[in-house]
């Protein structure tokens, strides 16, 4: 019975549109499933809000993509009960500020988005919205409006949309529940409310941020914007369960303070070389750590326990090291991930490895550079030589003998900056990678005679006594 009232209601509003004749071809009016009715206008049919006849209660109003210019007084007059209004898309100049005299009690959500032109909102303080829950301004220049002024008298206000609106800070809202700043130009940013449940502020030019004590947060979006390592970014929300910085310049997560009901992290297009897994809470279910520089990751039961894993676009070196996450990325259907190469080939009880691999930044007379240390456990001599590499720029070094122990780097290494520096093991079985990443900050004196060469590589077996490395040893991409 209730179904068939629904349909015969529902072929009653198509038929009554309440609109003169003239706009009933271009005018569509339904009921929802919901129960809820709805007028909608057809895209680039109108210049101006035609009048509309009394008629039934309508819910929604949509009039979205046309011409409409100007807003008076009396728009909305005959439908007064009107719980939603969308305008997007339209070329709004004008709209007069007791548009809504008679809606302050029925209006429930308001889009304007795509009306760049309106230069004032006065149209929005003149009476209260008492019932206002959802407002999106998006594409307004609001760099000289008084937000804060705006909202005062919306006191349902909990969802509010400002993409694209020139603001170089945050309003604050007190009651807001969601707010939406995608695409302006805020920069360093301390949040003082603590209503907000979901922040969008991506695509801005934030490069520290501090959010304490909003013990609402749930939803935190940070992506495209300016945060790196040397900037603090402090996250003690108790409460946040996703949290996406991807797109920033990041390249150590350790000084990131995560919560332990944290769901949803994307790190994702940064420049993490390493991860330390201890740095990510143990509630995490999806990790996303895709186009980043990852080119090993140490074997661990963290990653067993997410339903969702991105490794994409990271250049591994697919060496026995990583066979276990081939393995692990087998059993996780949902996981991705890219390799620079295909060789997995792995004979574990016969494999040399490394049980010491020290790097110390120092300095000889006016040059910094790295001391290398390492000892490599080889019980069946398989290993032919060893190389060391580093990037900025990437460089390999001669072939070193697998006796040797230390080796020393002088390469125009500058302060301030991280440097990934890898020992190679080349051996019957593959080629073996063990990497750090060391960020040359304060370096230890060097009083050690050395030869003025680039790379001096010093045998500790050979009593400390100075090895000059001959050049001719080297191809252009050597250091």
């Amino acid at each position: 019975m209730l179904f068939l009232f629904i349909f015969l209601f529902s072929i009653h509003l198509l038929q009554s549109c309440p609109l003169t004749d003239e706009y009933l071809s271009r005018c569509h009016c339904g009921i929802l499933t919901n129960g809820e009715s709805y007028i909608k206008w057809d895209e680039n049919s109108l210049n101006h809000i035609p009048k509309f006849k009394r008629s039934y209660s309508y819910d929604e109003l949509i009039l979205i993509n046309n011409n409409i210019k100007n807003l008076s007084s009396t728009s909305f007059d005959n439908i007064k009960t009107i719980k939603r209004i969308n305008l997007h898309g339209n070329s709004l100049s004008l709209i007069d500020e007791n548009l809504f005299r008679l809606l302050g009690n029925y209006l429930e959500e308001l889009i304007l988005t795509g009306n760049n032109q309106i230069n004032s909102l006065e149209f929005l303080t003149r009476f209260p919205l008492k019932k206002l829950r959802l407002l999106k301004l998006n594409r307004f220049n609001l760099t000289n409006i008084n937000l804060e002024k705006i909202f005062l008298n919306m006191t349902n206000l909990e969802i509010v949309y400002l993409n694209s609106c020139q603001l170089k800070q945050i309003p604050h809202i007190n009651h807001i529940k969601y707010l939406d700043l995608e695409d302006n130009f805020l920069s360093n940013t301390i949040f003082l409310s603590t209503s907000y449940y979901q922040l969008n502020l991506a695509h801005n030019h934030i490069s520290s941020i501090i959010l304490q004590n909003n013990k609402n947060l749930i939803s935190l979006n940070l992506s495209k914007n300016n945060l790196n390592e040397f900037y603090s970014l402090t996250i003690s929300n108790k409460n946040l369960t996703t949290l996406d910085l991807s797109y920033n310049h990041l390249t150590s997560i350790d000084w990131i303070i995560l919560n332990d009901k944290l769901l949803y992290l994307n790190l994702s297009s940064n420049y993490f070389s390493t991860i330390k897994l201890n740095s990510f809470p143990k509630s995490l279910t999806s990790l996303d750590l895709s186009s980043n520089q990852l080119k090993t990751i140490e074997k661990n039961l963290f990653f067993q326990q997410l339903n969702y894993l991105n490794l994409n676009l990271n250049p591994f070196d697919c060496d026995c090291h990583l066979k276990w996450l081939r393995n692990l990325m087998k059993k996780l259907n949902t996981t991705t991930w890219s390799c620079s190469s295909s060789d997995f080939k792995c004979q574990s009880n016969l494999m040399p490895q490394i049980s010491i691999f020290n790097i110390t930044f120092m300095k000889y007379f006016s040059q910094h550079g790295f001391s290398i240390q390492w000892s490599i456990i080889d019980n069946y001599q398989t290993i032919d030589y060893l190389q060391i590499t580093i990037d900025k720029p990437y460089r390999t070094s001669r072939k070193i003998s697998s006796n040797q122990t230390h080796a020393i780097i002088l390469n125009n290494i500058e302060l301030y900056q991280y440097y990934h520096i890898c020992l190679i093991l080349i051996h019957k079985y593959a080629n073996d990678k063990y990497c750090q990443d060391i960020f040359a900050k304060t370096p230890i004196l060097n009083k050690m005679k050395l030869q003025e060469t680039d790379v001096i590589l010093n045998d500790d077996n050979n009593n400390n006594n100075e090895i000059e490395i001959n050049t001719n040893d080297f191809n252009d991409n050597h250091l």
